[in-house]
């Protein structure tokens, strides 16, 4: 890519970025940087402990609430990598070809196998007592007599021995692991047919605003389609595998307070978008108050500066988290994506590294050349000679969103040439691929 061809979307990204600049104003909030921000998250959202034991096959994305451990060899007893013919390597010492007899299949019980003679068996079958290596049937040479032909084969080959796969004691899965299609294997394979794990998180996703309308209705002017609910329900299923309920209210006061106190006695976690800021009739952190905690953040980055959290204890058995976030699309994915999974991962009681965000440092293939107050979450494609921002990069850009493959994090205060390495968080690592 030229640099002048750099440098015009560079310039473009950033006049776009100004002219959706917020007006500044007090707030109440505190200020706060992104870094910082997960820091008071991990002291503040401690894992939610309710377990239940429940089938293997409809365990796949649950987290697992102990250790498994497994409790016998695998295989149990040697059996063979590959059809061919079962046979003892020492017979070359006595015999200059070996007789074939019987046959070996998957399931069939333990057999003996004569000196001087070779088996047929198949892979996955019971090594026959007595023989000890298996000749494939493509490499196995044969007389006139149709006897097996002796040559240098050494002992254990395309052999499975005993625990070559598991061993007693050995650790399958350890707990806060998310299971998923390979570890659902695993314990299968170790004779496991059901797990005790954490209890999925119910989740509420509630779209607030006057101008919002569920899909299926029509539109009337000055309105649009809810369409948070649509992308945050199917990145949570996506990414933590929960299925979660949604409801639309608009912006009142009483009913919109009324509504998430009841729903807090239901709900693990309440999801909001939309009214999380400090408009007038931004009625989410008000509508709290009587809440048992509540925090409100503005963060030193653009887009998704505002961002709100609150936890009700409902009794000693049950607490509700809720999550608010901006209302603009963009905006919300980027708050949810970046910061709410974060809340969602403690919650859940998951100790995988893979769950929390993995940065990578990705080249730019563009120019900065304008410094920036706050960091800056720009919407990139990646191309072969680096990441390069989209043109568009508004709070309600969707078809920015669905053409990006990722947010690149820009530092404040700074300018940078093309080759700048810097903090990367694709798409396909968050689930929304």
């Amino acid at each position: 890519m030229s640099n002048s061809v750099q440098t015009k979307i560079c310039e473009s990204t950033q006049l776009n970025l100004a002219a959706n600049k917020p007006s500044c104003k007090s707030s109440g909030f505190e200020s706060i940087d992104y870094d910082a921000l997960i820091e008071q998250i991990d002291r503040l959202v401690l894992p939610r402990i309710k377990t239940e034991t429940i089938p293997l096959y409809a365990a796949n994305k649950r987290v697992l609430a102990q250790d498994y451990i497994a409790n016998h060899a695998l295989p149990v007893h040697a059996s063979s990598a590959m059809d061919g013919f079962a046979l003892n390597s020492l017979s070359a010492n006595k015999f200059a070809s070996l007789k074939v007899v019987g046959a070996c299949w998957a399931g069939d019980p333990l057999q003996t196998l004569a000196e001087g003679c070779a088996m047929p068996i198949a892979t996955g079958a019971l090594m026959p007592l007595g023989a000890n290596a298996v000749v494939p049937i493509e490499q196995a040479r044969f007389n006139t007599n149709k006897q097996l032909v002796i040559e240098d084969w050494p002992a254990g080959w395309n052999v499975k021995s005993v625990g070559s796969d598991l061993k007693p004691g050995q650790l399958l899965v350890k707990k806060g692991q998310m299971l998923h299609a390979r570890a659902l294997g695993l314990l299968a394979s170790a004779g496991i047919n059901a797990v005790t794990v954490i209890k999925p998180l119910k989740v509420l996703i509630l779209s607030n605003g006057n101008e919002l309308v569920p899909l299926g209705e029509s539109c009337q002017q000055g309105q649009h389609y809810d369409v948070n609910a649509v992308t945050l329900s199917a990145w949570l299923q996506t990414e933590w595998g929960l299925d979660s309920d949604q409801a639309c209210l608009p912006d009142k006061f009483i009913q919109l307070a009324d509504f998430l106190k009841a729903q807090a006695q239901v709900y693990d976690v309440i999801i909001t978008s939309g009214g999380a800021s400090v408009g007038k009739r931004d009625w989410i952190r008000p509508a709290l108050s009587d809440w048992t905690e509540s925090y409100a953040w503005q963060i030193n980055m653009k887009p998704a500066k505002p961002f709100s959290l609150a936890r009700n204890q409902i009794s000693a058995e049950h607490q509700a988290w809720l999550i608010a976030l901006p209302g603009n699309p963009v905006a919300a994915m980027v708050s949810m994506a970046l910061i709410g999974h974060r809340v969602i991962h403690n919650l859940m009681a998951t100790n995988e590294p893979a769950r929390r965000l993995e940065f990578q440092n990705q080249p730019a293939a563009f120019e900065w050349p304008v410094p920036q107050q706050k960091m800056q979450w720009l919407l990139v494609q990646e191309t072969s000679d680096g990441i390069i921002p989209l043109v568009e990069q508004g709070a309600s850009h969707l078809f920015s969103l669905c053409q990006a493959d990722g947010w690149v994090q820009i530092p404040p205060h700074q300018t940078f040439q093309s080759g700048r390495r810097l903090r990367y968080l694709p798409f396909r690592a968050l689930g929304l691929v």
